[in-house]
């Protein structure tokens, strides 16, 4: 989530002109990208949560469109195929609109609760004069919004009768573990 997060900052400090100083992305702290010189913070510093938020949603769209075309391709050469390939592209259309909802509900409580405190990008969106309202509207129907995504998920004892191919969760894990060594790494360079 938080590098999904921190790419926004990325793209947006590149598209502005900015650059990146220094990413700071650790599993025990608040992640933070650094842009000196910073033509347009405001644009950069939004660019974070709204990323955050867009993004895991587009792409568990994006698997859901590709998920019913192969379902209904399998359909055409066997049903029993098709009954497969719709069991298994449905877990990994799960855990991406599982992984949707959670971006959007913790970019969503990150704006509205850290406005309080005025820490991380929302401290420095108010700073650079963003309305504490707007804080709190996009944070609130982003968080309402990752609700509603887990909710159309159904029950959570649903959740564990996906069935998953070893080969997806052979490359969850890898990508876990990837994830795990960036973070130690970055970590030891401090």
């Amino acid at each position: 989530m938080q590098a999904v997060h921190e790419i926004g900052h990325v793209v947006a400090a590149w598209l502005s002109g900015g650059h990146v100083t220094c990413l700071v992305w650790h599993i025990a702290s608040i992640s933070r990208t650094d842009v000196m010189p910073n033509p347009h913070p405001l644009f950069v510093c939004w660019s974070g949560p709204i990323a955050g938020c867009l993004l895991p949603c587009l792409a568990a769209c994006a698997a859901g469109c590709t998920s019913r075309t192969d379902a209904s391709a399998a359909n055409e050469i066997l049903i029993e195929d098709a009954a497969l390939s719709q069991c298994v592209t449905s877990s990994i259309v799960g855990q991406l609109h599982f992984f949707a909802g959670f971006c959007l509900l913790a970019n969503g409580a990150y704006l509205s609760v850290g406005s309080i405190d005025r820490v991380g990008d929302a401290g420095d969106l108010l700073k650079l004069g963003s309305p504490h309202w707007t804080l709190w509207a996009v944070g609130c129907v982003a968080a309402v919004a990752g609700f509603y995504v887990w909710h159309r998920l159904g029950q959570p004892r649903d959740l564990l009768k996906l069935h998953v191919r070893r080969k997806d969760l052979l490359l969850n894990f890898a990508l876990m573990f990837l994830a795990f060594i960036l973070q130690a790494t970055a970590f030891a360079r401090q």
